[in-house]
This record gives C-alpha cells, sequence and structure tokens, in this order.
C-alpha cells in the first residue's frame, strides 16, 4: 500500500519479519543432513514438471490408451481397422518399449514428488504455520482490546502471559508439553489442557486454508492412484508448474483480476439466452431441429451447448426457407418473426457480451499494466523507507540515487534486523536492543515501525532558503525584545535600590 505511509511502513516491517523468521528456519535446516530440503527446492521443483513432461510426451507418441478405455480400443481396432505393416511393427516392437520407458519415467516422478512432499513439510509447511497462526493471533489481540474489560491488578495479566507462553510451548515441543502441564497448578490445568486443544485446533485450520499444501497434496495423491492403478497418464499434477512461471502468471493475474466482472458479464449471457429460449419454445417451437427443444429441459442443454458459440440460435434451428415474395417472407411460416429473433440474439450476445469480456479482459491487463508503472514509478520518485521525494533529496540532500542506495537502502533494513535477531542479547547495543523490542514485542501485538525514519534523514539540511532567512529574523526580533526587557528590568532594578537608599 503506497498511498498509506503508514500502512507501507507496517507492511515492509512484517514482510522483513516473515523473511528473517523464514531465513532462521532454513539456516537451521541447511546446518543438517536434510539440507537438500531448502538448496535443492527449485531443482526439485524443475525435475517434477520435466518427469511430467515427458511421461506425456512418451504417452502421445507410443499411442497410449487408458486402461479402462482399452476393451472399446479393441472393439474398435477389430470392427473398423486393418493393421498395416508399419502398426504391426509399431504395436509389437515400439509400443512396448515405450510403455517401459513411460513406467520407469512414472516411477523417478513418484520418488521426485515423495522427496517434494517431505522438502515442503519440513521446510516450508512450519512457516506457512507460523505465519498464519501469528495473523490469527494478531487478530484475536486487536478482538480482545475492543471488547474485553481492562484487568484489575497487573499481577493477573503477567499470570495470564506466563499461561500463554506455558500453553504455546506445550503445543509446539511435546516433551516439553508434558513436564509443562504436570507443573502447572491443578486449578489451571483444566485452562492449559483447553488453551493446548485451542491451539491445535488453530494449527489445522491454517494447514487446511493453505492453497500451497493442498497443492502438494493432490500432487502426492495423483502420483499414488498412477502408481497403485498402474495408470502413467494420472501424473499430469506437476505439469501445472507451468502455472507459476513469470508470463503464466501475467495471465493468471489478469483472470483474477476482473473474475467478478467476468462471471457477472457470464451471467448476463445466460439470462440473455434464457429469455429468448423461452420465446423460441413459444412462437417458433416446430422450427426447432429434431431432437432439439421438445421440452425446456432439451431446449436448455441444447441451446446452452450450441447457440453460447458458433452461429447462435441459427445451430439449433432447421434449414432456412426463404419466401419469393414479402408477403410469404411476412405471413407464412412466422420467417419475419425468425429473423429477427435470431438476428436480436446475433447482436445481443454474439456481437455484444462476447465483445464486453474481451474488453474486460483487456482491461485486466491494462489495470494490471498500470499498477505495476505506478509502483515502479514510485520506487523512482519517492524514497521507500522515509517516503522522501526525489526532489527534495536532489536538492537538498546528498541526492535521491546516492539516498536510496546508501541510507536508506531497503536491503540494510532488512540485514540489520536480521543481525539484530541472530545476536544473543547481551551482545546488543542500547539501540539494537531498542529495535529488537520494538519489531518483536513480548505480547501478542504486532512489531512496531515507529522506530523507521519518516520523512528525515541525516544528510538533509533543514529547510531552504527562505526557511533560514525567516528563521533568522525571528531570532533577531526575539533577541531584540528580550534584550528590550532586560534593560526594563535593570533600570527598575536601579531605580528601587535608588528609593531604598533615600528612606531615613
Amino acid at each position: 500500500e503506497r498511498e498509506n505511509p503508514d500502512r507501507k511502513n507496517q507492511e515492509f516491517l512484517d514482510n522483513m519479519i516473515r523473511l528473517i523468521e523464514r531465513e532462521n528456519h532454513h539456516s537451521q535446516i541447511r546446518a543438517s543432513w536434510l539440507a537438500f530440503t531448502v538448496t535443492r527446492w527449485d531443482n526439485i521443483c524443475t525435475a517434477s514438471f520435466c518427469l511430467s513432461l515427458l511421461i506425456h510426451i512418451v504417452l502421445v507418441l507410443g499411442a497410449y490408451v487408458p486402461f479402462w478405455q482399452r476393451p472399446k480400443f479393441d472393439l474398435h481396432m477389430a470392427a473398423h481397422e486393418t493393421l498395416s505393416e508399419a502398426d504391426v511393427f509399431f504395436t509389437t516392437t515400439l509400443q512396448p518399449i515405450l510403455d517401459i520407458v513411460a513406467w520407469v519415467l512414472c516411477g523417478l516422478l513418484s520418488a521426485t514428488v515423495v522427496v517434494r512432499f517431505v522438502s515442503f513439510v519440513h521446510a516450508e509447511l512450519p512457516n506457512i504455520i507460523r505465519v498464519g497462526v501469528e495473523e490469527e493471533e494478531v487478530d484475536e489481540a486487536e478482538a480482545d482490546d475492543d471488547h474485553t474489560l481492562e484487568e484489575e491488578e497487573g499481577g493477573e495479566e503477567v499470570e495470564e502471559v506466563e499461561l500463554f507462553a506455558a500453553t504455546k510451548t506445550l503445543v509446539l515441543h511435546v516433551q516439553a508439553d508434558v513436564d509443562a502441564f504436570a507443573a502447572l497448578p491443578e486449578d489451571e490445568k483444566f485452562e492449559a489442557a483447553e488453551n493446548a486443544v485451542r491451539s491445535r485446533t488453530k494449527v489445522l485450520r491454517v494447514v487446511l486454508m493453505s492453497n500451497w499444501f493442498w497443492y502438494e497434496v493432490l500432487m502426492l495423491l495423483t502420483m499414488a492412484f498412477a502408481m497403485g492403478l498402474r495408470e502413467p497418464s494420472f501424473a499430469f499434477w506437476p505439469l501445472f508448474e507451468m502455472c507459476f512461471w513469470k508470463g503464466s502468471r501475467t495471465v493468471i493475474d489478469a483472470i483474477k483480476f476482473n473474475a467478478g466482472k467476468m462471471i457477472q458479464t457470464f451471467l448476463l449471457g445466460l439470462l440473455v439466452m434464457y429469455i429468448w429460449l423461452l420465446f423460441g419454445i413459444w412462437i417458433l417451437y416446430d422450427q426447432h431441429a429434431p431432437d432439439m427443444c421438445t421440452n425446456m429441459f432439451q431446449c436448455f442443454s441444447s441451446y446452452f451447448y450450441l447457440t453460447m458459440r458458433g452461429d447462435g440460435v441459427k445451430d439449433v434451428m432447421t434449414d432456412e426457407v426463404f419466401s419469393k415474395n414479402i408477403i410469404d417472407y411476412a405471413v407464412e411460416g412466422n420467417m419475419l418473426v425468425r429473423t429477427f429473433w435470431d438476428m436480436t440474439y446475433q447482436f445481443v450476445f454474439l456481437y455484444i457480451l462476447i465483445a464486453i469480456i474481451t474488453g474486460i479482459v483487456i482491461d485486466a491487463f491494462g489495470g494490471l499494466r498500470d499498477e505495476r508503472d505506478a509502483a515502479e514509478d514510485d520506487l523512482k520518485t519517492s524514497c521507500f523507507v522515509c517516503n522522501l521525494d526525489r526532489f527534495t533529496l536532489d536538492q537538498k540532500g546528498p541526492g535521491f540515487d546516492k539516498h536510496i542506495a546508501i541510507e536508506h537502502n531497503p536491503r540494510n533494513y532488512f540485514f540489520f534486523l536480521l543481525h539484530v535477531k541472530m545476536l544473543p542479547r547481551s551482545k546488543l547495543t542500547s539501540q539494537e536492543s531498542y529495535v529488537k523490542d520494538m519489531v518483536w514485542p513480548s505480547s501478542k501485538k504486532p512489531g512496531s515501525y515507529q522506530w523507521l525514519p519518516r520523512e528525515k534523514t541525516l544528510s538533509l539540511t533543514e529547510g531552504d532558503e527562505e526557511e533560514v532567512h525567516m528563521q533568522s529574523i525571528i531570532e533577531q526580533v526575539v533577541d531584540q525584545r528580550l534584550a528590550a526587557t532586560e534593560s526594563r528590568l535593570l533600570a527598575a532594578i536601579a531605580a528601587l535600590a535608588g528609593s531604598r537608599k533615600t528612606v531615613p
């Protein structure tokens, strides 16, 4: 959010915290024997896509038939086909070899998908759970601030914080869970158990709501079906990796950008089709093609399948018989009504609604381009960290390019927070400790961005020449008034001292 500096800084800080927590988790994995789950993740994803692609290329070139369609294929070949010498050679020699190649590739893909799922669970799923749980805890904390009363004694708040920390440890560490639960007083065990169940439910809800989790699960399930049913054509799910390519993401984002408008336009087109269906079955019942519109269900099916593409309602009607004169054309066979009915549908649906859908798609690409251009312009004209504009920094500071490269480089802030997070508190300076307490507070509240600079930098000169001139004038006026006041006070003191001397 670039229009709101407060929200921009908060999102910037939240993203840095998530990256730091993710990097902290991955650094621990890199030090173990499962380091490949982090360092080779991209290679594993690429391998799964390439193996799936090779499997389906082999299936296509090998004229593969799914196992449940093979009886129908055999009947078709026996009834309609006479095998040539090339067909016999391909069927008896090449096809068995290609089937073996497909199964070998399918086995390799199954092993790759298993390794991929293990890598996801070990390296990425904990980050998904942590981010999701933290977001829910922040929402709960905000709701508690709005709906709960203040605690009467501060000691009770400390006990609740300690209990929350204990139950959180209960959820994350099973061995410590038992010890912490046993150490609690009897009157607090029920509450601790309830909090533990609530935390586990929260974790389960975050996992089940993760699209990435379901993507990996479905990939594993499809490969299990492929190996269990001995059907290599089920090894198709890794092909969806193509959706994460940069070019594919542009198309998908454009569809998502105006998905609501597209759905509404489709429903409008469905309504138009149904209105024309009603007029067709009311007035032109006999002029429909055989088995096209004998009842409402058949009418809706044929109209939905045929008229929303191709030549419109003409596809469900009998062939036209054009009259030789205008009287026959207007009276016999409802040809005039049919012409008006057909052409209005052609104009409204095929010309207007289809053009609207096309315009919505084009508008979506234009909207994405505008958003990208606005983001690029913002980066080129204002500092991402302190929000100072280019003109101010070029005129009064060290220059915009130098400022964003050296003074307020977002990467430097990320590395600084990573440094603060990794070092023990005993080795931190007072400023670093202050920043760490702001970014990672002890309560469930989100980190604060108030330590980030806002429209200020040490190298920026104070004000322009007019402001400096006005400030000097103000200082001169104040100095003159202070001097006049001082002289009056001295004169009054001198007069008071003289009057005391004259008194006998």
